[in-house]
């Protein structure tokens, strides 16, 4: 077992760091024999043999899923780049000597840790499994989830993995895909835990596996793949995003009908599938029954006194606040006039009476998720998946209400791409785009699920964060702009352009109280950051 088996309490940011430089200072020794492994691997007439050069590939790719967590995320770019040049046949002697030695002189100096925020104790006594074969991946993922609040326990082997689930029932699993001599072992284990009553959320570290093979992860109860080398921050962020998920109340929906039995009925199948349901039979009152309720679905019934169903579904129509919210009729008339009159009325769906019970459940739950997915696409800008600027603006309003009730901290950044225009002159608009789509990507990892990471318009972003103060928010984009880097020199594209980026931060109280006040502090800070430097 690993270091994540013993029953330590939560850490605080500094623990963390304190505990991850000792793990350095152990591991080191270890790190070094790598590295000199692959000095001597490398040969003058460029070539090696098949076992050889596994082992080199093995050993690279053990060094750069570590490093970054170490602290040496230059120590990452590099083993990258040595992977890649193993893996080519003739290899350039010379330059894979280079970056051994620019390797080897990385890791000889000192980690930056940084500084992590406490997050929400939230996960507090929440067991999570981590099983990979590499040590250094274990003892990382250990240490980042007793930071988050978790209970880690890990494992090496399938075998033992398999012994630890059904020994801790964890609330949630990381797990590598393959292991060595056994490329499915990934696969035996989520079939092992398939018949688990409660199935924990499984993150998959991956490598390139072929989409089979993910497919059959995805039906054995997978919920994310993240690429190796990965990021501690990165997959715990999918495994708390997961808990939260079942921890959250399921669907709402409001059942309106004069007929208190029917009523009872849709409320006892419904709430059997875990489906929240309030009921109303005084039509009358459905505005103030609907304002309370908020429902995620509007179920119906036609015939009613003084109010039927068509008048409170054109009602409903009629509001910007509940149009798209999804309305179905339950109605025991299913002749074509009814129907047609139903939608004519603004219906989403029809279910004549008497309905079979998982008919009703996959209908309510079909059409909630199409209007949840379209409201989520909606409010996203599609080249870097950050919320767009109407949507940021309500989301970070939002923050700064909770700041200001609660004392904050919060923290506003805007951050631009110093010289994007020369960017899209010299490299073309697809590899503009392409930086973009990185930087987007590379924020929203930087930073936590429930922080607001925007895409404000052209090159220049939007961070809004409660609980980090500007020096930890400078640091994390900083760090962000580091791997939208890393990123373009592991490119496939020739000659990926590098990027730099201003930022400048506002917080709450001193930067104002609302997200105008807030918004205009930080462009001035930007302003006085790019004071003195040109820009094309």
């Amino acid at each position: 077992m690993g270091i994540g088996n013993q029953p330590r309490g939560r850490m605080d940011p500094s623990e963390l760091n304190d505990a991850i430089r000792e793990l350095w200072t152990s591991e080191r020794p270890l790190i070094f024999e790598r590295i000199a492994s692959l000095s001597a691997a490398l040969s003058a007439d460029g070539d090696l043999e098949p076992e050889a050069r596994t082992e080199a590939l093995r050993v690279c790719h053990m060094l750069a899923g570590s490093l970054g967590s170490y602290g040496f995320p230059e120590g990452t770019r590099l083993a990258r780049q040595l992977e890649k040049g193993f893996q080519q046949t003739g290899f350039q002697y010379l330059d894979l000597l280079a970056l051994t030695e620019a390797l080897q002189s990385v890791v000889e100096g000192e980690p930056d840790l940084g500084r992590e925020e406490s997050t929400s104790s939230s996960n507090i006594q929440i067991p999570v499994l981590i099983l990979d074969d590499d040590k250094a991946i274990r003892d990382l993922m250990s240490l980042q989830a007793r930071a988050r609040g978790f209970l880690p326990t890990t494992a090496s082997t399938i075998e033992e993995g398999i012994e630890e689930a059904h020994r801790i029932t964890p609330g949630a699993v990381i797990l590598d895909f393959g292991f060595p001599g056994e490329e499915s072992g990934g696969i035996e284990f989520l079939k092992a835990i398939d018949k688990f009553e409660d199935k924990p959320p499984v993150v998959m570290l991956t490598g390139q596996h072929d989409f089979v093979s993910r497919l059959t992860a995805s039906r054995l109860g997978a919920i994310g793949f993240v690429q190796k080398p990965a990021s501690p921050a990165v997959v715990l962020d999918l495994i708390a995003e997961a808990i939260d998920r079942r921890k959250s109340p399921g669907l709402q929906v409001l059942a309106v009908d004069d007929d208190a039995d029917n009523l009872a009925a849709i409320k006892a199948i419904l709430e059997h599938d875990d489906i929240r349901v309030s009921t109303l039979d005084s039509p009358l009152n459905f505005w103030r029954r609907l304002e309370e309720v908020q429902p995620d679905v509007i179920l119906l019934d036609i015939a009613m006194p003084q109010v039927s169903g068509f008048d409170i579904c054109r009602t409903v129509r009629s509001d910007s606040r509940w149009s798209s919210t999804p309305i179905l009729f339950l109605s025991g008339r299913s002749d074509p006039d009814t129907i047609t009159a139903a939608f004519e009325a603004g219906a989403d769906d029809f279910i004549s009476k008497p309905f079979e019970r998982q008919e009703l459940v996959a209908r309510i739950r079909a059409r909630a998720q199409r209007v949840q997915g379209l409201r989520r696409t909606a409010s996203l800008d599609p080249l870097t998946g950050a919320v767009n600027r109407r949507a940021a603006t309500e989301l970070a309003e939002i923050l700064i209400r909770q700041a200001i009730r609660n004392g904050g901290p919060l923290s506003v950044a805007i951050t631009d791409i110093d010289k994007f225009k020369g960017i899209n002159d010299s490299y073309g608009h697809a590899a503009g785009d392409r930086v973009l789509a990185r930087l987007g990507g590379s924020l929203r990892a930087a930073f936590r699920a429930d922080d607001v990471i925007a895409r404000w318009g052209g090159d220049e972003f939007v961070v809004v964060t409660v609980g980090l103060d500007p020096v930890l928010v400078r640091k994390r984009i900083e760090s962000a702009v580091d791997a939208v880097n890393v990123q373009a020199a592991d490119s496939e594209q020739d000659d990926e352009p590098n990027i730099s980026c201003s930022t400048g931060i506002s917080a709450y109280p001193e930067g104002g109280d609302s997200l105008t006040t807030l918004i205009a502090s930080a462009d001035k800070r930007l302003y006085e950051v790019k004071s003195g430097r040109s820009r094309s």
